[in-house]
C-alpha cells in the first residue's frame, strides 16, 4: 500500500514549495507534505550544483521549539520515518527526490520540524525547517 502511494506522490500535480535551504552548492527543498490515512508524507528533493557528488546517511526529523530563550523549556522529539522512497545519493549537477513517511503529526504554534541531512564521510551537513502551518495544513488524501 505504501509503495503504491509513493509513486502517486511523485506524480502529484499540486506542487507547492514549502521550505528550502542552500549551502555548499547543494539545495534541499521541501516540495510537499501530504496527509493520507494515519501517515504524513514529506517530499524532499536535493539539487546538487557542486562538482562533487553528495551522499547522505539519511534524514533525521526532530520536533523542536521555535524560539529558544533563556527562560523557556526546550522541547525536542526525534521522529522516526516508517519508510523512505528514493535515493540518498545525488551526483554532481543532478537532482534527486525522496519521500519519507512518518506517523501523522500535528504541532503546536511554537514548534517546527527540523530535517537534518548528514553527508556520509563528509562535513557538508544541511538543515531545513518545516513550519507548523505547513504540517498542520498538509494536503489530505491523494
Amino acid at each position: 500500500d505504501d509503495f503504491i502511494v509513493s509513486f502517486q506522490l511523485f506524480s502529484w500535480g499540486n506542487f507547492a514549495l514549502l521550505s528550502t535551504a542552500r549551502k555548499y552548492g547543494i539545495m534541499v527543498l521541501c516540495e510537499n507534505i501530504i496527509s493520507y490515512s494515519d501517515m504524513t508524507y514529506i517530499v524532499l528533493s536535493l539539487e546538487n550544483r557542486s562538482s562533487v557528488s553528495y551522499n547522505i546517511t539519511d534524514a533525521t526529523f526532530v520536533v523542536e521549539s521555535k524560539k529558544k530563550s533563556k527562560r523557556s523549556v526546550v522541547f525536542e522529539q526525534t521522529l522516526f520515518p516508517k519508510n523512505r522512497y528514493g535515493s540518498l545519493s545525488t551526483g554532481a549537477g543532478q537532482k534527486q527526490t525522496m519521500v519519507y513517511s512518518l506517523d501523522k503529526q500535528t504541532l503546536s504554534e511554537n514548534q517546527v520540524i527540523k530535517v537534518y541531512l548528514y553527508e556520509e564521510g563528509g562535513q557538508r551537513n544541511l538543515e531545513i525547517t518545516i513550519d507548523t502551518k505547513d504540517i498542520n495544513k498538509a494536503a489530505s488524501g491523494l
